[in-house]
């Protein structure tokens, strides 16, 4: 009996200590559901993993919208915890020197391109909410759209598009087959502005 005592003492303690480490996310999550529902054209929302879920959880996908049986999106967006804690930093990384690595051509440091993923993540989601279910379309379409999204989450519109620029000539174009197409460029039947040359 007392063994048993001791377990559940433990798993207890295990909870109590995440649920005190764990960052408040609602207010980033709320923030967040706001620049998607622009996207998506409706009201949606964005769900951040927990730590818990963090810990067991070691899959691939930085984020994902599950579509039903008729091909309609869900209202909410699931997006892994360090994207979350990424975007929630966003803000107070805008004065950093080391974003000059973006137009430099310099290689950028790990954290610097951990935030331009989470970016794309974010805008990427965005587009399967509003019902792009295609990988590779959701995918050319965020590459249009991030600066905005940069935008919205503090960024200037120079550094929005330079981050932009970054992910589209340093990550997507390593992207395996399911989520980038060749026939994402300017001009192409994914050109959300034909009438543009800018480019992404």
């Amino acid at each position: 009996m007392l063994r048993y005592v001791l377990l559940i003492g433990a798993v207890a303690g295990v909870a109590a200590y995440f649920l005190v480490l764990k960052p408040d996310l609602g207010k980033t999550e709320e923030s967040l559901g706001a620049i998607a529902s622009q996207i998506a054209g409706r009201p949606v929302s964005v769900n951040c993993q927990g730590v818990v879920s963090s810990a067991v959880n070691t899959t691939g996908n930085e984020g994902s919208v599950k579509f039903d049986a008729s091909g309609r999106p869900a209202d909410v967006a699931e997006l892994k915890r360090g994207v979350c804690i990424e975007l929630e930093k966003f803000p107070g990384m805008l004065d950093d020197d080391r974003l000059g690595c973006l137009t430099s051509g310099q290689e950028c440091p790990s954290d610097i391109e951990r935030l331009v993923v989470a970016v794309h993540v974010l805008t990427h989601e965005s587009w399967h909410l509003r019902g792009i279910k295609d990988e590779r379309v959701a995918g050319c379409y965020a590459l249009q759209t991030e600066a905005a999204v940069a935008t919205r989450l503090g960024a200037s519109p120079g550094l929005a598009r330079a981050m932009a620029v970054y992910y589209t000539n340093e990550k997507y174009t390593r992207l395996s087959s399911t989520y980038q197409t060749p026939a994402c460029h300017n001009g192409s039947k994914y050109d959300l502005n034909r009438g543009s040359n800018i480019w992404p």
